[in-house]
């Protein structure tokens, strides 16, 4: 999205000088600090660029500087227009800047960068805002970001309309940080797409920090990176929400890195949602003290949550979902697949037919002790897993697992390895089925069923 963002100003800034008579084009560079620009523009075809601190992009006359207490501001009406501000950008620095961009119209595009770009920093309460009625539009928003450091920032972009596309990127690529920044993202609509990066990619670590994304409609798609793809995450919080139908919601917080004290939530209202959320993850990544939760209402609706998940370890980590409707299915992986799994607590709560629920903690692999997963379930044809150090090559000690179902037709299992284990399932209703499975000494297993 952001090489398509990148191409898409690079097309309609050049094609702005090469056939400038047929549309407006308008340019504010300034160099200092304490600065103000304003541009407005009412047609069809038009450009506009503020660089403070920064150099043109279609040809530098400025010498790249420090950006401080500047407010730039474009305002545009109609249809294929481009605006674009930079505060701060190649090497120099953005703090306590305020820029604005409010477009009107279809096919339009929007771009904010503050600090951006080889080893320039964003920081000091910089302030960007975005907003955009129409569709086919874009915006995107950069803060500290390749090589930079982003701090105390906020970013918001509004979109009403369908098919746009919302990006904000806050120390994001190449070693950024991203620490103490905020994230928002609104938009209503159909086939909307949202992304939040807050120290993503190349070793980045992310802190402190806020996101959250709210899509209204149909068909959209929203996703937050904190701390991934080699990048840590600590005490980040991420929060997506979303009504309508066949949506999709995916918050990844240390991905190939370590995260700890991390939150994250999904919500999602309608049918056919995907939510996926990601704690410490691949790689021998650590999770420790994380907390996740997925709450969706409707039909056919599927949420996964991963802490500690291939190589990684999961310690104190705390996962609840919540469905209400027929035909759901949930999966929470603590420390699965060679990671360990300790003082973990996982919790499934369905009520509704036809759905399945599963909770794995330290299997394939991997070592579980001290954990406790629980999934109740209310209706019929429900089915009901839960897996503790089971397969080759895992252990695990001290463990509880627990399944209450009411209604009928339901099947409930339990797998458990190790020793000094609990496990228990209590069924009420008709033609139900209860399986215990455990391998080692001193366990306690327990099965009650009333019709």
């Amino acid at each position: 999205m952001k090489k398509l963002t990148t191409l898409l100003f690079a097309i309609v800034f050049s094609a702005g000088i090469a056939f400038g008579q047929d549309s407006n084009d308008a340019v504010i560079e300034q160099s200092g600090d304490d600065l103000q620009a304003n541009i407005t523009q009412t047609g069809d075809d038009n450009t506009a660029g503020i660089f403070q601190g920064s150099a043109d992009e279609r040809g530098p006359t400025l010498s790249v500087g420090t950006s401080e207490d500047n407010e730039a501001t474009i305002e545009q009406v109609g249809d294929d227009n481009t605006a674009e501000i930079l505060q701060g950008l190649d090497g120099g620095d953005a703090d306590d800047n305020r820029a604005r961009i409010e477009q009107e119209g279809d096919d339009n595009a929007a771009r904010i960068e503050q600090g951006a770009d080889d080893g320039g920093t964003a920081s000091g309460n910089s302030n960007a805002r975005i907003t955009q009625k129409g569709d086919d539009n874009f915006a995107e928003i950069e803060q500290g970001e390749n090589s930079g450091g982003a701090e105390d920032n906020t970013a918001t972009i509004d979109q009403t309309g369908d098919d746009n596309i919302a990006d904000i990127e806050q120390g994001d690529d190449n070693g950024s940080s991203s620490d103490g920044n905020t994230a928002r993202i609104d938009q209503e609509g159909d086939d909307n797409e949202a992304a939040i990066r807050q120290g993503d990619g190349g070793i980045s670590e992310s802190s402190d920090n806020v996101a959250r994304i709210e899509q209204t409609a149909d068909d959209n798609s929203a996703n937050i990176n904190q701390g991934t793809d080699g990048g840590d995450a600590s005490d980040n919080r991420a929060m997506v929400e979303q009504s309508g139908d066949d949506n999709e919601a995916d918050i990844l917080q240390g991905v190939d890195g370590d995260a700890d004290d991390n939150t994250a939530r999904v919500e999602q209202s309608g049918g056919n949602n995907d939510a996926i959320v990601r704690q410490g993850v691949d790689d021998g990544s650590e999770a420790n003290d994380n907390r996740a939760a997925v709450d969706q209402s409707g039909d056919d609706n599927a949420a996964d949550i991963n802490q500690g998940y291939i190589d990684g370890t999961a310690n104190g980590n705390r996962a609840t979902v919540e469905q209400s409707g027929e035909d759901n299915w949930a999966m929470i992986s603590q420390g699965t697949e060679g990671g360990d799994a300790s003082d973990n607590v996982g919790r499934v709560t369905q009520s509704g037919d036809d759905n399945f629920a599963e909770i794995d903690q330290g299997v394939l692999g991997g070592i579980a002790n001290d954990n406790r997963a629980i999934i109740e379930q209310s209706g019929e044809d429900n089915e009901a897993l839960i897996e503790q150090g089971n397969d080759a090559n895992t252990s695990a000690a001290d463990n509880l697992a627990e399944i209450f179902q009411d209604g009928d037709d339901n099947l409930g299992e339990i797998f458990q390895l190790g020793d000094d284990n609990v496990a228990l399932i209590d069924q009420n209703g008709d033609d139900d089925t209860a399986t215990i499975n455990q391998d080692g000494q001193e366990n306690d297993a327990t099965i009650t069923q009333n019709n």
